[in-house]
């Protein structure tokens, strides 16, 4: 038997157990997993701590523990049916150890990106759909924006008018979601849009694999908000939770764009 088919099987078992809520079963089938990848996962952790140049609280083992718990909390959910192999598993480990590193370095530089005027938002975005201004296909300002955008924090606040209130990826989870509401609403109703819409998304440099896992939820009929925000805030290491943060979010964006 084959290395990667042995462990499909474990991370089924570790699935099962997750849904299944004994604790005993999850210890059992999260041991085997935790075991083989600890090191690569403690490593960069510890690379990650000693790269910030002020001390942060944390230890290296705690953005692990941390990236775990997040992690089999995934694997339950619409998303984490992808995750099938070790290869995977570890990419979506390490991307949550860097993304909890980032939030851990934002708080410590004083910087709260959750710190949302939801008394405001709708005021200052109005009530239109979410995604009106962002998702039309001509050139302009904001299309530019949000192409950067995905390019990384460097190139989204070198393409912005002004200094940016939050990293590039808090403003990447209102673009994701805004997109997947697009999609479920519009493309899925609509097939002859579908390769346009897959092409745009191409465009603005939306990785493949992440644009993959957000499709796949929003094409299931039962998905609402919940579901939305949870792969969303997954692929972009955020807490959003209600539809007043993407209200301000849009309009920063919008702001950033002028």
């Amino acid at each position: 038997m084959s290395t990667v088919l042995q462990i499909d099987e474990e991370i089924t078992r570790l699935r099962k157990a997750l849904r299944s809520g004994e604790g005993a079963a999850i210890d059992h089938a999260a041991a085997p997993l935790i075991r083989a990848l600890g090191e690569p996962l403690v490593n960069q952790a510890r690379r990650l701590i000693r790269s910030a140049w002020r001390p942060l609280g944390v230890e290296g083992e705690d953005l692990v523990q941390d990236a775990w718990i997040r992690a089999l909390t995934y694997l339950t959910e619409p998303g984490g049916e992808a995750v099938r192999t070790q290869e995977h598993l570890l990419r979506l480990l390490l991307r949550m150890i860097k993304q909890r590193f980032l939030d851990t370095l934002d708080r410590a530089e004083g910087r709260d990106e959750q710190d949302f005027d939801d008394g405001k938002a709708e005021q200052m975005s109005g009530a239109s759909e979410l995604g009106e201004g962002l998702l039309w296909l001509e050139a302009g300002a904001r299309q530019k924006l949000i192409g950067a955008l995905f390019a990384g924090d460097d190139a989204f606040r070198a393409a912005c008018v002004g200094k940016p209130k939050r990293r590039a990826r808090q403003y990447q989870s209102y673009v994701l979601f805004t997109l997947a509401e697009f999609y479920r609403r519009e493309v899925l109703a609509d097939g002859e849009t579908a390769g346009l819409f897959e092409r745009y998304v191409s465009l603005l440099g939306i990785a493949p694999e992440d644009w993959g896992r957000v499709e796949q939820v929003a094409a299931q009929p039962e998905a609402g908000d919940t579901e939305l925000f949870a792969v969303v805030n997954t692929l972009c290491g955020t807490a959003l939770a209600e539809r007043k943060a993407l209200y301000v979010l849009r309009h920063e964006l919008g702001e950033l764009a002028s």
